[in-house]
């Protein structure tokens, strides 16, 4: 079934309208924002394309980012609330998730590595790991930070 964009944005609106101090303390919220990424089912109106439009590909371009730069947020806001509560399982799907969004989100690794390790499941914790680390190129400077290093050796 095909997602829609207003009531992705209504249940997130929902969230941001709710008087709370810390919106990834809020259980209320985090069932909200769950719901808002039941609705997202990836990239707006994909494989859709009118190129004969400028700027109605420029307006869907516009709209595909902030659709996914929201649900990037709500997950990594979702993440945080289901850590502060040591539910593991749930941080590794959320993670798992993220990382299919952002392959080189490097916290949303860390969080799939931490959230393995703490269920207890150290082999998968370090084949997370290695598939970080072979996300990046070599020639790249750039390389997954030591706090990912360090969950390995915890």
């Amino acid at each position: 079934m095909p997602w829609t964009r207003c009531s992705f944005r209504a249940v997130l609106q929902s969230c941001a309208a709710h008087a709370h101090t810390a919106v990834d303390r809020c259980p209320h919220c985090a069932e909200q924002l769950r719901q808002a990424l039941d609705l997202y089912q990836g990239e707006l109106l994909a494989g859709l394309s009118l190129e004969d439009s400028p700027a109605f590909e420029s307006w869907l371009l516009m709209e595909r980012e902030i659709c996914h730069r929201q649900a990037v947020d709500a997950l990594q806001t979702v993440i945080a609330y289901h850590r502060a509560r040591q539910d593991h399982a749930d941080v590794r799907a959320l993670a798992e998730r993220l990382i299919d969004l952002e392959p080189y989100n490097e916290t949303a690794h860390a969080r799939l590595i931490e959230a393995l390790a703490l269920l207890g499941d150290r082999n998968a914790a370090l084949a997370a790991y290695h598939r970080c680390v072979t996300l990046w190129p070599k020639n790249w400077t750039l390389r997954p930070a030591k706090r990912s290093s360090n969950l390995t050796r915890s």
